[in-house]
């Protein structure tokens, strides 16, 4: 608890009243530069903290969220059978047209072990930062958007 006062207000008030205390505009930043970095795909797979809510509005995306660790859990006791990332990726999400994987929620991708190896040896890792983001491509660029030599 502390006591220190400013201008009157407790420093907890304070937070409160600091705008980025959260870090929300860097998240914004960050999800913003993601947007760009997949053109703003209407076909992602997400893993993000939020349903992917808030890489939706500020990236200007849209797609599906890939299920966290407590939905799989909850699938498992409604009796669905147990997957491994490439099963439930088979299964539920390929031959889509999905383009990209976004994750940008570490702690969940530390839940689910099998779903880094699994996207390190099946897709390209098309732009990371290690304290934000992974991005995969799922499929190659068409033809009239690769880069020219």
């Amino acid at each position: 608890e502390s006591s220190l006062l400013l201008f009157g207000m407790s420093s907890k008030v304070f937070m409160f009243v600091n705008p980025d205390y959260y870090g929300f505009a860097r998240r914004a930043e960050i999800e913003k530069n993601v947007g760009d970095v997949v053109g703003h795909t209407p076909s992602a797979i997400m893993l993000t903290p939020d349903l992917g809510l808030s890489l939706v509005y500020n990236a200007q995306i849209s797609g599906i969220f890939w299920p966290d660790e407590a939905s799989i859990r909850a699938d498992r006791i409604k009796g669905e059978p147990e997957m491994t990332a490439a099963e439930r990726f088979q299964s539920k999400y390929a031959g889509k047209g999905f383009e990209y994987f976004i994750i940008t929620d570490f702690g969940e991708l530390e839940k689910q072990p099998d779903l880094k190896p699994f996207l390190d040896k099946t897709f390209a890792l098309h732009a990371f930062d290690e304290n934000s983001h992974l991005v995969y491509r799922l499929k190659a660029p068409s033809p009239d958007t690769s880069p020219q030599p």
